[in-house]
């Protein structure tokens, strides 16, 4: 099988410093939903279309790596359960650390929450988060923050925040 080529892109992306939950969640309008800052590579949302438009699962419609990840148009992103490439996995009982942020500013963690347990949908919102104190910024603070955990949607459902506007080249 050919390889896909991968290359360096442009992640600039400015995201807010102080995030404000909403009252009602924001659909996801773009397949790009975050930044993972541990690796420098993006999430995408865990849907993929065909050449007619057809919305596909990924996972069983692409070729991924060990990481949950693979290139489109040269740029590497994660799919799902990515989080077992991350450089910084925390320590067993622990919060895990955080792994990036979703384009409405909040902080994306790995798959243990308070008490070092593994988190499940169950323990999440539809968008894929909760509230509790978590490391952030220097200081503990009772906030609300994403999870990646092995059960969909894996990462980002929707967004408890405002997303921002997504330069040209990262809306696909």
């Amino acid at each position: 099988a050919a390889e896909i080529p991968v290359a360096a892109y442009d992640l600039d992306v400015t995201l807010p410093k102080s995030p404000q939950v909403n009252a009602e969640p924001t659909c996801v309008k773009s397949i790009f939903v975050g930044v993972v800052t541990q690796t420098g590579a993006a999430w995408h949302l865990d849907i993929a279309f065909d050449a007619q438009k057809h919305l596909l699962d990924p996972i069983a419609a692409l070729p991924m790596d060990q990481c949950w990840g693979h290139p489109y148009a040269t740029q590497y992103h994660y799919h799902g359960y990515s989080w077992k490439c991350f450089p910084n996995q925390g320590d067993a009982g622990e919060h895990s650390p955080l792994f990036g942020y979703a384009i409405d500013g909040f902080g994306v963690f790995g798959p243990r929450g308070e008490g070092g347990k593994l988190v499940s949908n169950d323990d999440l919102d539809e968008c894929h988060g909760h509230t509790h104190l978590i490391a952030w910024d220097g200081e503990m603070k009772a906030m609300y923050h994403y999870h990646v955990n092995d059960q969909y949607p894996y990462s980002i459902g929707c967004f408890r925040g405002t997303p921002i506007a997504l330069p040209e080249h990262l809306q696909h």
